[in-house]
């Protein structure tokens, strides 16, 4: 009923249907999205091209530390990356929980209402994204398996919550009832904000960090052909052997700062992903339970519109890793 009534708040200035025209539109765009980042997975594998970047990781053996420290610096970028993959299907299986809310709700209507053309249509554009939805996966996990992660993420995420709603019950020390939200809601806001400002921040040095480093590697290399050319025919074999070995070494040793940076990144988009599975905690997606929530999430609307950022830079950083 509150579902109905929503809907139909939606579409006061439009058709009768129009609510859940935009609805089927927003369905699609976050399919999109998982589609694009499923196939940029395919594709190019961020963590690994970037540590394991050939002109470094290839001459790493001749240095066995670095090689080692190298190996390390990509196993904990792999072991944050997998863990967000594992978020990340946690979030598409509340995506698909909210699909699967509204079809069973637009069949209903179209069983009560009858042949309607319009309504027919948008059932199977229902059917169509419900289907895409459920041929998308993040993991290669299933049956008990995947549960066990699911479990074992919502209880990390619940957990999460209950402390920065603790410290945010210290923060603002207001009478409000014990099992408000009032509490929960501030602390995801402002971690939201947290979050927003991290990213942009470690992205600014990724990328000043990439440019100093090839701008590094650029300089060593043109002193490197200068060195070679202006040394006799009769010493260029050893000083190439020694030359080479040197510029492999200080690379290598440079790349370390621009490892630490990626594994900035994967973090913060880790925070990203665990911050999203709170507010699908606080607000689960399905139909509005109650008015309470109902307000709730207007105010959040209202929060996302103001933080525009929140719309492109950090969509696009949490895409990428």
């Amino acid at each position: 009923m509150i579902l109905e009534e929503e809907l139909g708040r939606m579409g006061v200035e439009g058709g009768e249907f129009d609510s859940l025209k935009r609805r089927l539109v927003n369905f699609n765009q976050e399919a999109v999205e998982f589609l694009v980042f499923l196939k940029f997975t395919k594709i190019r594998n961020d963590v690994e091209n970037r540590i394991k970047f050939p002109l470094v990781f290839d001459s790493t053996h001749q240095f066995p530390e670095l090689s080692k420290a190298k190996e390390e610096s990509f196993q904990i970028a792999k072991q944050i990356y997998d863990e967000n993959m594992k978020l990340r299907e946690r979030i598409l299986i509340y995506k698909k929980q909210k699909i699967n809310s509204f079809h069973s709700f637009v069949v209903e209507k179209s069983q009560q209402i009858g042949e309607n053309e319009e309504l027919d249509e948008i059932v199977k554009q229902f059917n169509d994204i419900k289907k895409r939805f459920e041929e998308m996966k993040m993991i290669e996990l299933s049956g008990e398996e995947l549960d066990k992660e699911i479990k074992k993420i919502d209880d990390n995420v619940a957990e999460k919550m209950k402390k920065l709603e603790l410290i945010q019950r210290e923060i603002e020390p207001i009478d409000v009832e014990e099992d408000a939200i009032f509490f929960r809601y501030r602390a995801l806001k402002k971690e939201f904000q947290e979050i927003n400002n991290s990213l942009k921040d470690i992205e600014m040095k990724l990328l000043r960090e990439e440019d100093s480093f090839f701008s590094f590697c650029r300089y060593r290399l043109s002193s490197f052909y200068k060195t070679k050319n202006e040394i006799g025919s009769n010493l260029q074999e050893t000083y190439l052997c020694a030359a080479n070995k040197l510029f492999l070494f200080e690379i290598t040793d440079r790349s370390f700062s621009f490892d630490k940076l990626i594994i900035e990144r994967l973090e913060g988009t880790r925070r990203s992903l665990t911050a999203k599975l709170m507010y699908y905690q606080l607000f689960p997606p399905t139909p509005v339970k109650s008015y309470e929530q109902d307000i709730y999430l207007k105010l959040w609307d209202n929060f996302n519109e103001e933080t525009e950022e929140n719309t492109w830079i950090n969509q696009l950083l949490i895409a990428t890793t």
